[in-house]
């Protein structure tokens, strides 16, 4: 077999190989992804008191779209707040702590992002709490939004001057 002939060769097999990854991915859905699944399209809405009121919205676009992020918790954490896990995050947080929960499943992440020339707001922190899907009867290692938290602090004489949910003045 010459060169040419190896190289077709290699290319079917690569081909058919590719071939049986989607249909094994499409039979068993649950446990494949798309890697070319950015950050979520809409926002986060927040109610009064903080907490993210469409954390059903978010998770239905996991199920829909089946990204490879869920798997992580900061990916997951950013794409929440439409940022494209797989690229460079347009501003990224000055804090970043991730926090797992022993024996729960439960993991927080925690972003947060100081806000400069900004006149009322001095910086946004938002806690996204997800849980393993294993502890929930669902697929090990694929992480569920179950809460998102935003809190504000503002710039001094414009209210809060610690971490709140109150807007500034």
């Amino acid at each position: 077999m010459d060169s040419r002939q190896q190289l077709s060769a290699a290319g079917g097999a690569a081909a058919l190989l590719t071939g049986l990854i989607a249909i094994l991915c499409r039979w068993r859905r649950r446990r494949c992804c798309d890697a070319g699944v950015g950050g979520w399209d809409e926002a986060p809405t927040w109610g009064e008191n903080g907490k993210m009121t469409n954390v059903g919205a978010f998770a239905s676009f996991v199920d829909a779209s089946n990204p490879c992020w869920r798997h992580y918790a900061v990916s997951s954490a950013l794409a929440v707040l439409g940022i494209d896990p797989g690229s460079d995050a347009p501003i990224d947080p000055v804090g970043l702590e991730r926090h797992p929960s022993a024996g729960s499943g439960e993991v927080d992440v925690i972003l947060t992002y100081e806000i400069e020339g900004d006149d009322s707001v001095a910086g946004t922190r938002y806690r996204f709490t997800f849980v393993d899907e294993a502890f929930t009867g669902g697929t090990p290692g694929v992480l569920r939004l179950i809460d998102g938290l935003r809190q504000i602090r503002c710039q001094p004489g414009r209210g809060q001057t610690d971490w709140g949910t109150d807007l500034c003045l």
